[in-house]
């Protein structure tokens, strides 16, 4: 009971919206520190760390990701395993930390394999090509999604499809493809809305107002860029609101719309602070202090600048930090314009000196530029010929240096250019050979199929007409025996018609003349003689009748035959005491 009702509690915990780190890092710690966590309270430390890394807090997320991890270890729970590793993956993907993300990659196909879980492998594969577009090896990357969407949509994984599309279409937004890019974009937004994605469909549409504002469609960025800040706001998504809130603002600005960028830039400043990203949140300062100089509120262009440089001084992007701080110099150098104190000459020359350090410590070739000709102005206000002659001579040299420098990278990159043109001809030349090759075969195979099956009718054909010939020819001989028995039986009953006529009238006409002698006066010896005569003469007639019977076709049955044998017996035995009885069965 009293673990039933630990558990209550944790899961209202967990429900609670945080809002601010410590109290994030107090549920996971109450959590990832509970004895009663079952496998239902790890699910719901998976949720909170995809959360905390959607907010950018990714060492709670981690902590949370490994818990939920180990529980699952210890439930032998695969399917749990697999998904706090992909957690665990996607934070490494993010974070840069290629050996722990190839770590997690190769556990998540050893479940896969395990449970013969297709999606999974396919997944893991989709957070390797991930990793190289993080770490910009981009062919590779756009090679390895393919083969992932392919196998996505014959898995019927369309969440993963979908991510995988946007992946796609990033690679050719980072190589300024915009127009396959859009076709990715779309395609995966079109499978989100079928999922109801609300995260995929406002990356989808955070993209597509990118690539509008870079081909200057102004409107419509501000149109798509809205819906994927209302989507982020719908989802509790922080840092998908603060980069909504960004990228809004810079379209906004793109349609010289600066009250409205105004106000956008600022509603990114509390997330990006909640979020801890001082990078993002020093971009934003920034992109603030550009609006206000453009509309010429110098006062707060320099409070923003201030604010920049302040927070990108605790950030380890010296090239921000260098770009920040020549920025802030050259708002000074515009109020000095504006308002002649040498109070902001001399700070937009400290900032100047401060730009032209960080440029020469880290060799930021363009930042040398830009602080070589700013302090090169700053002389030559001061009076200071010898020094503005020395900054327009290293201003003249770094810009040379660059020129020459992009000059070589151009040739580079044409090279480069022309070496993958030759090799994509040569492959495309190897497919089209591949593909002849293949097409041959398939007609070579069509070909010996069709002789196949031809030769297969011919065979089956002359079985048939054998066959009716074989029948044809049995037909004809029991036709012919049939005939022949037919003849047989003609010529019995012709012969005993002939016999009875002939033979009979013959016999009779014999039996008679022996009577009529018998019926005269003859002596004892001639009418022994005439009475032996007519007795041969009926047993001649009736020795006659059984051939005639037996010659006669009619009475080739069993019944003529039993009357026959009757009649036989009767007559056997006339003319003695003996009474035969035949009896004969029905």
């Amino acid at each position: 009971m009293r673990i039933t009702i630990l558990n209550l509690c944790l899961f209202i915990l967990l429900s609670f919206s945080f809002t601010t780190y410590a109290q994030e890092k107090d549920a996971v710690d109450i959590l990832v520190n509970s004895s009663s966590i079952d496998t239902v309270m790890s699910s719901q430390l998976l949720k909170l760390s995809k959360s905390l890394f959607a907010k950018g807090n990714y060492n709670l997320a981690i902590k949370a990701a490994t818990s939920a991890l180990s529980i699952y270890k210890s439930k032998n729970n695969l399917n749990g395993q697999y998904n706090a590793y992909e957690r665990l993956a996607s934070i490494a993907v993010k974070t840069n930390d290629s050996a722990r993300a190839h770590n997690y990659f190769s556990h998540m196909r050893e479940i896969g394999n395990a449970t013969h879980n297709e999606k999974y492998t396919n997944a893991a594969n989709f957070f390797l090509a991930k990793m190289h577009y993080q770490f910009g090896n981009f062919a590779y990357a756009d090679s390895l999604s393919q083969i992932v969407v392919s196998k996505g949509i014959l898995l019927h994984d369309s969440s993963l499809v979908a991510k995988t599309y946007i992946q796609i279409a990033n690679i050719h937004l980072k190589k300024g493809e915009y127009k396959p890019a859009g076709e990715n974009y779309f395609k995966a937004l079109k499978i989100a809305e079928s999922l109801s994605d609300s995260t995929a469909m406002s990356v989808c549409y955070t993209n597509l107002g990118t690539i509008n504002r870079f081909l200057n469609n102004c409107d419509v960025a501000v149109v798509y860029h809205k819906k994927g800040l209302q989507l982020s706001i719908m989802s509790s998504n922080y840092q998908g609101i603060a980069d909504g809130y960004t990228t809004l603002g810079g379209s906004y600005s793109c349609a010289n719309k600066h009250d409205s960028s105004i106000v956008s830039y600022k509603n990114s400043v509390p997330y990006y602070l909640q979020l801890q990203s001082f990078e993002k949140l020093t971009t934003s300062y920034s992109n603030l202090a550009a609006v206000y100089q453009i509309i010429q509120q110098l006062d707060s262009c320099l409070h923003y600048h201030r604010l920049a440089k302040e927070t990108a001084a605790s950030t380890v992007d010296s090239s921000m930090l260098g770009n920040i701080v020549w920025n802030y110099g050259d708002a000074l150098f515009a109020k000095y314009n504006a308002t002649g104190s040498t109070i902001f000459l001399d700070e937009a020359f400290q900032n100047f000196k401060t730009s032209e350090y960080i440029a020469n410590k880290f060799n930021l070739h363009s930042l040398k530029i830009y602080a070589y000709k700013s302090l090169a102005k700053v002389h030559e206000i001061k009076k200071n010929p010898q020094q503005e002659l020395y900054y327009l001579k290293l201003y003249n040299s770094a810009n040379d240096s660059v020129l020459a420098s992009n000059y070589t990278n151009q040739i580079a990159e044409m090279q480069t250019m022309y070496e993958t043109e030759k090799k994509e001809t040569e492959i495309q030349k190897l497919s089209t050979e591949k593909l002849l090759d293949a097409e041959k075969i398939a007609r070579q195979k069509t070909l010996n199929y069709s002789l196949l099956t031809v030769a297969a009718l011919r065979l089956i054909a002359g079985i048939l007409i054998f066959r009716n010939v074989q029948k044809k020819r049995i037909a004809e001989k029991q036709i012919a025996v049939l005939e022949k028995q037919n003849a047989i039986e003609t010529m019995r009953s012709k012969i005993a018609s002939d016999v009875h006529d002939d033979m009979g009238a013959n016999l009779t006409k014999l039996g008679l003349n022996a009577q009529q002698l018998i019926s005269k006066s003859l002596s004892g010896e001639q009418k022994q003689l005439a009475e032996k005569i007519s007795l041969q003469s009926k047993e001649v007639i009736t020795g006659m009748r059984e051939i005639i019977w037996a010659s006669n076709p009619a009475n080739d049955n069993l019944k003529s035959m039993l009357g026959f044998m009757r009649q036989y017996i009767d007559r056997f035995f006339d003319g003695t005491n003996i009474q035969p009885g035949s009896k004969f069965s029905e």
